[in-house]
């Protein structure tokens, strides 16, 4: 058989012996491949993920065979012909760069090596564009081997395609393709144990469903059921929030109610976060009732620029025409490596387990009710000696839950400011230049908030500085009229001499004045003291060359370590109920979202404008870890729209557990016992009152 030329493809082969001469280059080169040949073969035996195994072999081959570029494909299983897909690109050539015209003979050579199952080395063939005949459209040479992932299927299911340099040999082409079949190995040997791993997990996460669905079918409850399926779907698939759907009516008018969020107890229904939950869940779904978005199918997708993006959505009903049905939607953050599809069987078996469970529940609860209001409906023509029965029984039930101790609360109106901060003012009367800062900058110590400049300040400076020049120069005269005087005018040289030291202490003087108005004019350069964000809402358009007084307000800087506080106006006849130092805030903003606060003083009655009903000021201060996660963080790091001063919340104070009816008539309570104080209480005559303090 005649040997292979470059300008046909050739089939791989062991191979022979080196000659035994060979240079320093070449030792360092082959040490340096066998280098990284033993990496890929200790990642092999790594329980690293697929895709990071597949970019260190694309790196790796890359880098020892110096190629233009490397592609590992994958066979669609979806597809109704054989086909593969990208699932790995790197370097200079890839898929990408061959033309578009050209990709059917491109696909068909990929086909025709799975199919063959040898690794080849096939020459550029640019402009290729008959999709029946396998060509590599590409202006260099290309090395193509199967790697064997599963023995027992026809054809191989993934190829590696390494794009090498232009110019090389027949020998040169053997030894890449050598090398190429070499990683192909190692990454089939891989794949097959990545294949056991996978199925051992299944194994696990069929384990854990079988338990899981024991327990819902278990729970009867609707709510903890709720809270269930959500809180254990998300811990068991590792999706940072999963969301629990109900779909009403057809597919032409549907209706998505959002009943349950993992780990959340109360669900705000009008936030961004309900809203993406109740749009995923009407997402088109594939015939088995599920679609799994593990970003697989193009590898340099971007990811969306939301904290929590959609990776699964699976429904209870597949053909939810008719009736209605539950929708499991899981979302993960986008910076986070999506959820392998492996798990997809699962949690559509766990959906549908759920729809089950709640439907067999409400079919339960609803007979229940009906029993029970069959029960308790009352006869028309009873006795009146059962009607009174009946009446005082009604009075009994009513006594006794009026007796029930419920929670007592008070809550009462706040605002939220930082317990450190520096208020900016104006020194002195002077005209803002310029604001080197907007509202939420993060700024630090030192740095330059604003200038201002002051007309007056200026004419009293160049003032100071011509009467020094002047008395400078008649400090000169003196002092060379001093020199010239002879001997025999010692009264007209002493004469100098004091006039000249008066000129002295005149410079001195003007000096003195003159550093005192050249610091005020550094402090009309006004600088941060300490580090953190600006309070300083249009700032420009209120400042920006405009005049101010001496003490005006200008801008505040809120210290990022600073503490919170929040002042509520306590109602003075709820005052007595404040037992308990420790209260809850939330703002006007996201009442869904509560913080711990702790209760630092109580201080005098306020009566505002907008309430006339008279309150006790009360300090609290921000603090837990709720606040520490979500604001306190946020501030330290610099992030404007985590600044909360200002803001609007509400307090609510434990105070305890008090008798229902106490709770609900409380104010009435209040007023009664007042009123009968004052009414029955004795007036003190002063000679009562002599008597007592004898």
């Amino acid at each position: 058989m005649s040997p292979a030329t470059t300008n046909e493809p050739f089939v791989f082969r062991p191979s022979a012996n080196q000659p035994a001469g060979t240079s320093d280059i070449v030792v360092d080169t082959r040490r340096e491949i066998s280098e990284i040949v033993r990496e890929v073969a200790a990642a092999v035996r790594s329980d690293r993920s697929r895709a990071e195994f597949l970019a260190l072999l694309a790196d790796r081959t890359l880098r020892a065979m110096a190629a233009e570029g490397v592609v590992i494909w994958q066979r669609n299983p979806d597809a109704k012909r054989i086909t593969y897909r990208c699932v790995h690109r790197l370097g200079r050539v890839t898929d990408r760069t061959l033309p578009d015209e050209s990709a059917g003979a491109h696909q068909r050579l990929l086909v025709e090596i799975g199919h063959d199952g040898s690794p080849v080395v096939v020459p550029p063939t640019p402009g290729a564009a008959d999709s029946d005949v396998p060509a590599n459209p590409s202006d260099v040479p290309v090395a193509l081997a199967p790697i064997d992932c599963d023995s027992t299927a026809a054809g191989a299911d993934m190829i590696l395609e390494v794009f090498l340099e232009s110019g090389g040999g027949v020998a040169t082409q053997r030894g890449y393709l050598r090398f190429v079949a070499q990683m192909a190995d190692l990454a089939g040997e891989f794949l097959r144990a990545d294949q056991l791993r996978v199925l051992r997990r299944r194994q696990s996460m069929a384990s854990t469903i079988d338990q899981l669905t024991t327990r819902i079918h278990q729970i009867l409850d609707s709510a903890k059921l709720n809270e269930l399926i959500v809180d254990s779907a998300a811990d068991a698939f590792g999706f940072d929030r999963v969301g629990l759907v109900r779909i009403d009516g057809t597919l032409s008018r549907t209706k998505a109610t959002l009943i349950a969020v993992s780990h959340v107890h109360t669900i705000d229904q009008k936030s961004p976060a309900a809203q993406q939950l109740r749009h995923a869940a009407e997402t088109k779904l594939a015939a088995d009732g599920c679609q799994w978005l593990d970003g697989s199918a193009d590898p340099d997708a971007e990811p969306k620029q939301d904290s929590l993006i959609v990776r699964a959505v699976a429904s209870s009903r597949p053909d939810a025409n008719k009736e209605s049905s539950f929708r499991l939607i899981g979302l993960q953050t986008a910076d986070t490596p999506a959820i392998s599809s492996e798990s997809r069987d699962q949690w559509l078996r766990l959906v549908v387990h759920a729809g089950l469970a709640i439907a067999n529940l409400e079919t339960s609860t609803s007979s229940s009710w009906f029993s029970v209001a069959r029960m308790i409906r009352g006869e028309g023509s009873a006795s009146p000696l059962r009607k009174a029965l009946k009446c005082g029984a009604a009075v009994a039930t009513v006594l006794v839950a009026g007796m029930i101790p419920v929670p007592l609360t008070v809550d009462a109106p706040a605002i939220v400011r930082p317990a450190e901060s520096q208020v900016v003012c104006a020194p002195r009367d002077a005209v803002v230049d310029s604001i080197s800062v907007t509202h939420g900058d993060t700024v630090t110590a030192g740095q330059t908030l604003l200038t201002m400049s002051d007309e007056r300040l200026e004419e009293q400076l160049e003032v100071l500085r011509s009467s020094l020049r002047e008395l400078g120069e008649k400090r000169a005269r003196l002092t060379e009229a001093m020199m010239d005087a002879s001997s025999s005018q010692l009264d007209r040289a002493k004469q100098t001499q004091d006039e000249r030291m008066l000129v002295t202490e005149e410079i001195q003087s003007v000096n003195d004045q003159l550093n005192v108005l050249l610091r005020t004019q550094q402090n009309l350069v006004i600088r941060a003291d300490r580090d953190g964000i600006v309070d300083a809402w249009q700032v420009e358009s209120r400042l920006q060359s405009r005049p101010v007084r001496r003490g005006d307000g200008l801008m505040r800087v809120i210290a990022s370590d600073s503490a919170w506080l929040v002042e509520a106006h306590v109602p003075q006849n709820r005052i007595a109920h404040l037992n308990d130092p420790v209260a809850h805030v939330s703002f006007d903003a996201d009442p869904g979202q509560v913080f711990g606060a702790e209760l630092l003083q109580i201080g005098p009655a306020v009566i505002s404008a907008s309430d006339p009903a008279p309150a006790t000021a009360a300090l609290l201060k921000l603090g837990g870890q709720e606040w520490e996660s979500s604001i306190g963080r946020g501030l330290q790091a610099g992030h404007r729209h985590s600044d909360p001063s200002g803001a609007p919340a509400r307090v609510m104070f434990r105070c305890g557990n008090r008798p229902a009816a106490y709770v609900a008539f409380q104010d009435l309570i209040h007023w009664v016992s007042s009123t009968t104080s004052l009414y029955f209480a004795r007036e003190t005559s002063h000679s009562d009152t002599d008597n007592a303090r004898d």
